[in-house]
């Protein structure tokens, strides 16, 4: 249902629903292309995110969200990197 106004603040509203469902329909379809590509054997999560324009600490956050696991690489690396964290801050003390 199409109502004609000359009220500017009532065109805006409309037009903002309308935008904003759209909007939300390629953001869900963004994630859905993002979270397959993460599911693939050889993901490359920073690219992915760097493709989707998304920062690759939320696109970890939707890995984690949705169920799937960092590889062994990266896990070994922030283990490594949270090791020498822990390591400085207590020798600092």
């Amino acid at each position: 249902m199409t109502t004609t106004t000359d009220d500017p603040i009532t065109t805006a509203a409309a037009r903002y629903k309308r935008d904003e469902a759209k909007a939300k329909q390629s953001r869900t379809a963004l994630t859905d292309l993002v979270l397959a590509a993460l599911r693939e054997p050889d993901a490359k999560p920073a690219e992915i995110a760097r493709r989707a324009d998304w920062t690759p600490a939320y696109v970890r956050k939707l890995a984690r969200d949705n169920g799937i696991e960092a590889d062994a690489a990266y896990k070994a690396r922030t283990e490594k990197a949270r090791a020498r964290l822990i390591a400085e801050a207590t020798t600092e003390n």
